[in-house]
């Protein structure tokens, strides 16, 4: 439910919508690139067509040109709007540049053990930890940015969870300010993201673990940083992305783009 902070608020709706009747965009969410471990070898598994990156270029292009270059005049149809379709893939594309950026909705580690991989470590059983008890899988560890944020928050939002989330945002950014990044990392295609995370889970996600066991202090402290920049370069990374969607937008229309607004 949204009210005085949609744009946020609206980020939760790709996930809300999943079991109420749209669970064919399940796999939307991610994507599952085999990372072979601890010497297992096997053959490539067939991933998802319809993965979190190729959802991000579908809704990407829906909100600027709903029916195609080529797909005619808008069909004047009272019931549902231009707008609406516009609103419906924002707001997927919102949650999914936020999903790409979180290591494990990337990658699926396959060993020995478990040779059909374990679903972006879902399947990587975690002993729960004080107080966040429901959280039991690596998957889930990484979810709630390494335990610290393993609330839910009812919507809409409370003045003071606006607040708190505010505040979150703020550090956020002081903690990895867009001078931190490389040059020309914020701006690298959404195409190559997933490689990105990838690469994370192999140096940093399972090493320093046991499955089984509960994730210690030490990885903790260590992964709390990583998961946090993550956080902070899919904000930047969605700021460039919605003002090139304006700019194309307004290319099409022939108004004024956001970077000549800016200048």
């Amino acid at each position: 439910m949204e009210d005085k902070h949609p744009f946020v608020e609206c980020a939760t709706f790709a996930d809300a919508i999943k079991n109420t009747g749209f669970i064919g965009l399940t796999t939307w969410h991610y994507i599952n690139t085999p990372f072979f471990d601890e010497g297992f070898e096997g053959p490539p598994p067939n991933l998802d067509s319809e993965n979190v990156e190729w959802a991000i270029g579908i809704v990407r292009e829906s909100i600027i040109a709903p029916v195609g270059m080529s797909g005619g005049p808008i069909p004047d149809i009272p019931y549902v709007s231009l707008d609406f379709g516009r609103s419906f893939n924002l707001r997927l594309m919102i949650h999914y540049v936020g999903d790409i950026h979180q290591p494990l909705h990337s990658v699926s580690r396959y060993t020995p053990d478990r040779p059909d991989g374990d679903a972006g470590g879902n399947f990587y059983k975690l002993e729960r930890r004080e107080p966040v008890t429901e959280i039991n899988n690596m998957h889930s560890v990484w979810d709630s940015v390494i335990y610290s944020q393993g609330q839910d928050f009812p919507q809409p939002l409370e003045d003071d969870v606006w607040e708190y989330l505010g505040g979150q945002a703020i550090d956020l950014r002081t903690e990895n300010p867009e001078s931190a990044f490389a040059e020309g990392e914020l701006d690298t295609p959404y195409q190559l993201w997933s490689e990105e995370a990838v690469a994370l889970t192999k140096e940093f996600v399972y090493t320093d673990a046991v499955e089984g066991e509960a994730i210690s202090d030490e990885y903790l402290e260590s992964r709390l940083p990583i998961a946090r920049r993550q956080l902070a370069k899919g904000g930047y990374r969605l700021a460039r992305m919605l003002t090139d969607i304006y700019d194309e937008m307004t290319a099409l229309s022939g108004e004024t783009s956001a970077s000549e607004v800016t200048q």
